[in-house]
């Protein structure tokens, strides 16, 4: 991760193009109509932010992609990174140059096509405080999660640490667009964190008992914000700036390859459904998975059990990996059966 970054950044962050341009130079993108290619994301309904519970007054209203920046006074911009994928940014202060906070989000080394989907707002710290609230260094907000990918960060060209805070925020984004619990234990998509990195950190941390993804708890115990800052370490923020508020340890590095995994091999739900006829009211196949995951048996005819075993995840219930024996009792001995298998 690029530390020179940090270097000149100023009270208004004035910095010439190539100041920050480093390997991830992102180039402005002209001709394009804003409001029409912002409005494409969808609609997107009020947002919750990670870093305080009160919701600002330019997003409130029903929001949509489209009404992120709102007000005419503020100065947008879009760039392209290497990857060709196009970055969103926008300032109330027509004197902030935009291109090193769009080079800070190119250069981070995991981020994909999400990134277009990711509205960044750069303010004073004044701004911060309204929007975010007093104690925030910056904040992000998903639109919708799990019916749109889109999100807005807020962050502050006032902010000492900001290459920090911006691969943080970033790492909200990720876990709107990360698929893990989706509901279960109360977590949305947006801030449930990603399944490897989940019972890694649960093996290790016992974060189902010492995290919440309740906002209304501590900062420091909130799933969202150690998934966070465990991304930020993965993107190369140094170990002794894991910030000191987290109240479990900084990730181990199998907790880190989890998350590697998660980012490059990606998991999502499936489904496929299983038919078949008994033999003397019963029927046995197999189900592999390399990966923790949930298993329902849906949509049921001709079926009177189901069970599965050997394949129980160590320490949790109804959670399976590894080869399991899936054995099928049917409501009649030679009956045909048939069923939804989802993993999720």
């Amino acid at each position: 991760m690029p530390r020179s970054l940090l270097a000149a950044l100023a009270a208004l962050l004035l910095l010439p193009a190539t100041a920050a341009a480093h390997d991830h130079k992102p180039v402005p993108v002209d001709g394009i109509d804003f409001a029409a290619a912002v409005a494409e994301e969808g609609a997107g309904t009020q947002p919750v932010l990670h870093m305080d519970p009160q919701i600002p007054s330019w997003l409130k209203g029903g929001v949509r992609a489209a009404d992120h920046f709102g007000a005419a006074e503020v100065k947008q911009q879009q760039f392209q990174d290497e990857h060709g994928h196009i970055l969103t940014l926008a300032t109330d202060n027509p004197g902030v140059d935009l291109e090193p906070f769009a080079a800070m989000l190119a250069g981070i080394p995991y981020h994909g096509g999400e990134i277009e989907f990711l509205h960044a707002f750069v303010t004073s710290r004044t701004g911060i405080e309204q929007i975010c609230g007093a104690d925030a260094a910056a904040c992000y907000g998903a639109d919708a999660p799990g019916r749109s990918p889109g999100g807005a960060m807020v962050i502050s060209y006032e902010d000492p640490d900001i290459l920090h805070a911006v691969v943080h925020e970033y790492g909200h984004h990720i876990d709107t667009n990360t698929y893990n619990l989706d509901g279960i234990r109360g977590c949305d998509v947006s801030s449930d964190g990603s399944r490897r990195w989940f019972f890694a950190r649960e093996m290790e941390d016992r974060i189902l008992e010492n995290l919440t993804c309740d906002p209304r708890a501590d900062w420091g115990q909130l799933l969202p914000e150690v998934f966070a800052e465990d991304f930020a370490q993965l993107n190369g923020i140094p170990r002794e700036e894991y910030h000191p508020a987290i109240t479990v340890n900084p990730p181990s590095r199998r907790q880190l390859g989890a998350l590697d995994a998660d980012l490059t091999q990606p998991f999502g739900p499936d489904s496929q459904k299983v038919k078949g006829r008994g033999k003397r009211g019963v029927a046995n196949f197999t189900l592999s998975s390399n990966i923790p995951v949930f298993i329902a048996f849906r949509q049921r005819k001709g079926v009177r059990s189901i069970k599965v075993r050997g394949c129980n995840y160590e320490g949790f219930k109804d959670v399976y990996a590894g080869k399991c024996r899936v054995k099928v009792k049917t409501k009649r001995p030679r009956g045909r059966f048939s069923f939804r298998v989802v993993i999720f």
